[in-house]
């Protein structure tokens, strides 16, 4: 650990702490530890640690890590235990003391490793784990039984597979996508009471190391390349409603490609001008979640402007959806971006040409993934433009006819005197 606090302060030297502008702000703690070396082809350290890591082991070297960097950098955000697959959530790969665990009481090695992560925390006096950080390669295939197919993952260019890829994110979310109804993986067909995947997370971290952050640092659905299937790109952007809607604090896809980059522009740059989906989440639900996804939210301090990302994953007909909106705002009109299965450009397409008492009617084309901005008329007496009415505004009327004095100052004095 003297190296490594070494090489923290040779970054913090560089490039400034964590809470500087370009300071470090996240370190994995070591990279897919469940299969530095077990045996396998794949495995990541195989000449530098041969024997096969044990759960013990990468505790105890977690810990004294993450004390190692908080000690140079106390504000950087650690996260482990970076797991390379679902076996190594399980029992950290079949590891030579996982009956230990096993035998009392954790349900898997993730529990074990949040729950000690936490004591050891408490013991130091400062939180070793900031997030509960895995890599995500979903074992789902395009055929039944989940043995004779082909994984998502593969370059294959077949229907079976494209309908796969698109109804793979659903095992992230969706408790009705288990079992005999859900996706043909070994996951599901033998695992199936650990899905879906993130409520079982965050359940696990409520339990066992709550306010515990959830992170994939690695993730992919589809292959990688320029050329790349636009299947790939609408399962991508189902995936990141998903994490924005269920809270995952962060997130890196691994590889990347024309349609993975179209998923992340949808809502991080639609309109070429880096406009953005909302920062805060509005619940949004559908009645064909096989077919079709959206997602929504506003930001925060400004709800005139509603952002909503929908998906039509129907491969053969459009979908004409009728859209509700439960809100205290009258949206008036909207325009829409989207890619589809013809183009990975995102292009403004059709507005959405009439709303009447916040219902509309608007056909997303088939195998494709729209951005929807909805504008509202701002209410009266919003003099700043912010949306809202409240003592701001207040404030902007009365400058209006007390010159210089401030209408916020004769508010907090009567606030003061109980006036």
């Amino acid at each position: 650990m003297y190296i490594m606090d070494e090489f923290v302060n040779f970054l913090v030297s560089r490039y400034g702490y964590a809470g500087d502008p370009n300071g470090v702000k996240f370190y994995c703690l070591d990279n897919e530890p469940d299969i530095w070396s077990n045996g396998a082809q794949g495995a990541t350290h195989p000449e530098v640690h041969p024997p096969q890591a044990g759960c013990a082991e990468y505790k105890d070297k977690s810990v004294a890590l993450s004390i190692a960097v908080k000690n140079v950098d106390p504000n950087a955000q650690m996260l482990g235990p970076v797991s390379y697959g679902f076996s190594g959530y399980q029992t950290f790969q079949g590891a030579p003391d996982w009956k230990a665990p096993l035998s009392t009481g954790y349900s898997w090695f993730l529990t074990y490793y949040l729950d000690k992560m936490r004591v050891a925390s408490n013991t130091a006096g400062k939180r070793l784990l900031d997030a509960l950080d895995l890599h995500w390669y979903p074992e789902a295939m395009d055929s039944a039984p989940f043995n004779s197919g082909n994984r998502i993952l593969n370059n294959v260019s077949t229907t079976q597979m494209y309908n796969a890829r698109m109804q793979a994110p659903r095992t992230l979310w969706d408790t009705s996508y288990v079992g005999t109804n859900g996706e043909n993986s070994w996951i599901n067909e033998w695992c199936s009471s650990y899905l879906p995947l993130i409520p079982r997370l965050k359940n696990d971290i409520k339990t066992y190391y709550p306010d515990t952050n959830l992170t994939f640092t690695e993730y992919a659905y589809g292959p990688d390349g320029t050329s790349q299937h636009w299947s790939t790109g609408i399962a991508t952007a189902d995936v990141l409603g998903i994490f924005g809607k269920y809270g995952v604090y962060l997130a890196t896809y691994w590889g990347g490609g024309n349609y993975v980059d179209a998923a992340v522009k949808i809502y991080r740059n639609y309109n070429g001008a880096h406009s953005t989906f909302g920062d805060m989440n509005v619940v949004a639900s559908m009645s064909d979640k096989v077919n079709s996804s959206i997602y929504a939210s506003v930001f925060n301090g400004y709800t005139c402007e509603m952002h909503m990302v929908v998906i039509n994953k129907n491969i053969d007909s459009n979908i004409t959806g009728t859209f509700n909106i439960t809100s205290s705002r009258t949206f008036t009109s909207g325009r829409v971006w989207k890619f589809d299965n013809n183009s990975y450009n995102i292009a403004e397409t059709t507005a959405i040409s009439s709303i009447t008492g916040n219902s509309f009617t608007y056909t997303i084309p088939a195998t494709s993934v729209c951005h929807m901005v909805l504008q509202a008329d701002p209410p009266d007496w919003d003099f700043n433009g912010d949306c809202h009415v409240n003592i701001t505004d207040l404030d902007t009327f009365a400058n209006g006819w007390l010159g210089t004095y401030d209408f916020v100052d004769f508010a907090l004095f009567a606030q003061e005197w109980n006036m």
